[in-house]
């Protein structure tokens, strides 16, 4: 199975207002969904011998936001009289309109892969 994905070079910008600092960083993403997918920032931090990798996701994504209000608006109507049920019902057809149940599991399966790379690599 192939996964595909963008890498490149980027600095990140660390610490306070008076104090900061920036490093270097690599960030990975999907080519072909750089604006609607999260991308990952993967730092490496050297003390002495040892090297500490980080990795941090930043973005945002349609689906997952449409998936999210979903589920909110679905567990907020449990125990609320149906007056507000179908209300809550016609406002969440109306917030997640563009979802696709399909485009959410591609870009779920992505992540995990991403995921289990990652655990495989820095474990």
């Amino acid at each position: 199975m192939k996964i595909p994905m963008a890498i490149y070079e980027e600095q990140v910008k660390s610490g306070g207002l008076f104090n900061s600092s920036t490093e270097p960083c690599l960030v990975l993403c999907h080519p072909e969904h750089r604006e609607d997918y999260f991308s990952f920032c993967i730092r490496v931090k050297r003390l002495g011998r040892y090297a500490f990798v980080s990795i941090k996701d930043f973005g945002k994504s349609k689906q997952m936001t449409k998936a999210n209000i979903s589920e909110n608006m679905k567990n907020d109507r449990k125990g609320k009289k149906m007056s507000y049920i179908v209300g809550s019902m016609l406002g969440q057809a109306i917030r997640t309109i563009g979802s696709n149940k399909e485009q959410l599991e591609n870009e779920t399966n992505y992540y995990q892969c991403l995921s289990d790379i990652f655990d495989e690599i820095v474990s």
